[in-house]
């Protein structure tokens, strides 16, 4: 079986990093918090942590704007975690 999406729960200081790195790496990335603060706090530290790599040349714009939008952040957990393989 090929895994194409996956769920992380937990949008704090290491889920928020892990979501980062699966999208980056071609995944399709659910991003789940039931705080939507934290969700938010998330979603922000990604794109920065995306700007950043743009600013050293690692990612060009076109790259960012993939991996953002192969993230879905979303606070009802049941319903996300439904839709990973």
């Amino acid at each position: 079986m090929e895994v194409k999406e996956v769920t992380v729960v937990g949008a704090g200081i290491m889920g928020h990093g892990i979501a980062e790195v699966l999208a980056l790496s071609g995944y399709k990335v659910n991003l789940a918090d039931t705080f939507k603060e934290a969700l938010e706090k998330g979603k922000q530290s990604i794109e920065k942590s995306l700007e950043r790599l743009v600013k050293s040349g690692k990612i060009d714009e076109e790259k960012k704007k993939n991996v953002m939008g192969s993230i879905i952040f979303g606070s009802e957990i049941g319903k996300i975690v439904h839709t990973s393989d």
